[in-house]
């Protein structure tokens, strides 16, 4: 939960391409780890949350990590922020004018505007 802020830990095994992910929140998180053993491809993560049309992306949380003793080929730790929000969409194009002949054919309308830049992650 976003509310845990801080946990102390006498003892993690994490397997084979197992995953700890913290959830995004304001506060910094810390995470004590008296013995540590990771398999191969485990991660901890503390991504923030992908933007929308509505909604701002959230930062990565910031992350204090102690191990006191760890066994580990490698550490590998995921604090990025969010994706940022998709960019808006482009307006319509314009209606063609009558380019005046006899025939009655309409000439192309307008390219529309480009649509916006999403909003940063």
């Amino acid at each position: 939960p976003a509310g845990i802020d801080d946990v102390k830990i006498g003892e993690l095994v994490l397997g084979h391409q197992a995953r700890i992910a913290i959830v995004p929140g304001v506060q910094a998180f810390n995470l004590v780890v008296l013995k540590g053993e990771f398999g191969t491809g485990s991660q901890i993560t503390a991504r923030g949350a992908p933007g929308t049309f509505e909604k701002l992306a959230l930062p990565g949380r910031n992350l204090t990590l102690r191990l006191q003793s760890l066994n580990a080929e490698e550490l590998s730790i995921d604090a990025r922020g969010g994706a940022g929000s998709p960019g808006y969409a482009g307006l319509d194009g314009g209606t063609g004018e009558e380019p005046g002949c006899m025939w009655g054919q309409g000439g192309r309308g307008y390219n529309g505007d480009s649509g916006g830049n999403g909003r940063d992650g």
